[in-house]
């Protein structure tokens, strides 16, 4: 039958036209991106739960020590571009953020003629996992931080639906470091199956290179270890590990410890923000309360609480019902959601002040010398300019 725009079989045609053309063109694209991917020596790939930006940047810093010309990408609290001469570029965004982002890295790496690069991995849906990992990216190593709940709307809060999860990084025949406390049996079966090969980062191995004081206060033992086995793989020398993490700049999520003298009183601010989920925030608690053992004091958190992240809401609701209930011995709650933890959480502290300037003022007038105020939950909105206003009144440890 006869249509305004032709008949039927001409429409057909065109359609089949069309179709051709796009495989056509994906094609090329395809075949373009491989031979970029293959002028880039060494590919490296940084996945897991937590730490990921925080091991970007330290083992960035390392090579580029080394003398190697780095391209790195981070995705964590400020996505940046980090360029081989240690300058740092926002990433652009126009709209939604996409996995294609890892496309124009690897094409800045051919521009910039870069002999390594190192990108954070950005999905969260297990499928993005895979076509970023085996797709666009293709590393030779890969580092896996850890495997703990997060996004819990995307993935079940099961240890095995997170591991699968991570197993989709797993690209053939490359390099999988990981801490040896993760290397659980569904994850070394996936690295078999792929024919890759397992290194795993030893509890402690950051020790034998002699880190400075104020590196090992500001980074979690497991990612130095992690980063340590990795430059250690790529045959680089203790010394300039050591000095390559030392020389590190991280971003605003890097847990830090500041001192802020006010009200004739002395109280310490932790940004642990970016740890986001209870596992990794009880973790940082634990190093910093044992580094600041001397102190007196309460030991309190200010949960940062976002609209947007219900699950990471309702998780932290949980835990701090249940096992983390002992963990704080006051808790503020602050931003959305925070009225409805309340309900649940009756000796919680409702504060609708957000002003970063007048909350500080008001934690240090509530508590002794020596207190120690975790901030916790999330480091988007108020959590950054609660550590921005930290870092102008304070004395970093």
């Amino acid at each position: 039958m006869d249509t305004p725009y032709g008949s039927n079989g001409q429409i057909t045609l065109l359609l089949i036209i069309l179709l051709l053309g796009m495989v056509a063109w994906l094609t090329v694209e395809v075949r373009h991106h491989n031979r970029n991917l293959k002028k880039i020596p060494l590919r490296i790939t940084v996945s897991g739960t937590r730490g990921k930006t925080t091991v970007v940047r330290s083992l960035a810093s390392i090579l580029r020590l080394a003398g190697y010309q780095v391209l790195a990408k981070t995705t964590g609290s400020e996505a940046r571009l980090i360029l081989p001469d240690g300058t740092e570029e926002p990433t652009k965004r126009h709209g939604l953020t996409t996995i294609m982002e890892q496309k124009k890295l690897v094409n800045k790496a051919k521009q910039l003629q870069a002999q390594c690069v190192i990108a954070e991995i950005m999905s969260i849906q297990p499928t993005n996992h895979l076509v970023e990992t085996q797709q666009l990216l293709k590393p030779q190593m890969t580092l896996l931080t850890n495997f703990r709940t997060d996004h819990t709307d995307v993935v079940p809060d099961r240890q095995e639906a997170i591991t699968a999860v991570f197993a989709n990084d797993v690209f053939p025949g490359s390099a999988i470091i990981l801490p040896e406390t993760e290397a659980n049996p569904q994850i070394r079966e996936a690295i078999d199956n792929k024919k890759a090969r397992l290194i795993m980062a030893k509890s402690g191995i950051h020790s034998t290179i002699n880190l400075p004081d104020n590196v090992l206060e500001k980074q979690i033992a497991s990612n130095l270890d992690l980063v340590t086995t990795a430059a250690l793989e790529l045959g680089i020398e203790p010394d300039v590990i050591a000095k390559g993490i030392a020389l590190a700049k991280m971003d605003i999520g890097n847990p830090l410890i500041f001192s802020i003298k006010e009200q004739n009183k002395n109280l310490w601010f932790i940004n642990a923000f970016a740890a986001n989920d209870p596992q990794s925030t009880r973790q940082l608690v634990e190093q910093t309360e044992a580094l600041l053992s001397a102190e007196s004091g309460s030991r309190i958190a200010l949960l940062s609480l976002r609209s947007d992240r219900g699950e990471r809401s309702l998780q932290w609701l949980r835990y701090l019902r249940g096992e983390g209930r002992e963990l704080f011995e006051k808790v503020y709650l602050v931003g959305g959601h925070a009225q409805v933890l309340k309900r649940s959480l009756p000796t919680a502290v409702l504060v609708k002040q957000d002003d970063p300037r007048e909350l500080t003022k008001l934690l240090i007038t509530n508590h002794p010398d020596g207190s120690r105020v975790y901030g916790i939950g999330n480091i988007g909105g108020l959590g950054a300019k609660l550590v921005r206003e930290w870092i102008r009144n304070a004395d970093e440890r």
